[in-house]
Order: C-alpha cells, then sequence, then structure tokens
C-alpha cells in the first residue's frame, strides 16, 4: 500500500461524503457500492488492494488523533451503516467493520 493510494481514497471519500448530513443511509450506500468498482479498485492498487484500503480508509475518514471522532461520530456512524447496507463485497464490509471497531 503506497501513499498515493491513501491520498487517491482520501479524495475518493471527499466527493463521496461532501453532502452526507443531507444524504439517506440508503443512497449513500449506493454511490459506495458503485465506487468500489469505478474508483477504489482502480485507483487504489488493483482489486485486492483497493477493497482493504477502501474498508479501512471509511474508518479513518472522520477519525483525529487528537480528538478521535469527536463532533463527527454521527457521520462516522452514518459511513458505517452505508457500507454495511451497500451491496461492496464481503471483503469491503470486512475491512470496514474491523476498522470502525477500533474508532466507534
Amino acid at each position: 500500500m503506497t501513499l498515493n493510494y491513501l491520498r487517491q481514497a482520501k479524495a475518493i471519500w471527499d466527493e463521496l461524503l461532501k453532502d452526507i448530513d443531507t444524504t439517506s443511509v440508503e443512497d449513500l450506500a449506493k454511490s459506495i457500492r458503485d465506487a468500489q468498482f469505478s474508483d477504489f479498485e482502480k485507483r487504489c492498487g488493483g482489486m485486492s488492494s483497493g477493497k482493504m484500503i477502501m474498508g479501512c480508509s471509511a474508518a479513518a475518514y472522520y477519525y483525529d488523533e487528537m480528538d478521535g471522532l469527536g463532533k463527527n461520530g454521527k457521520k462516522a456512524i452514518t459511513l458505517r451503516d452505508a457500507i454495511q447496507k451497500s451491496s461492496c463485497s464481503m471483503e469491503v464490509k470486512s475491512s470496514a467493520r474491523c476498522a470502525f471497531e477500533q474508532v466507534l
């Protein structure tokens, strides 16, 4: 995993989550599912790496080293729920579940 892949993942999440406060979990789940194939797997090292990076970077997206999730806790839970409701691969869901357990 390279730093470039993590930068790519952040850029993808930036776009996907820009309207998280006004997007339903169901709509977010659909967008996340589409992004697995069209963005993460293409821009983050291929199918295997892309799935792992997608799940792990989701949990890290709202996390701050000094403040934890702080004021972003609700957004992180929305993101976690959307990933689990999506039709993403089991690898994405599993890596996200493990990563979210560390931050929530």
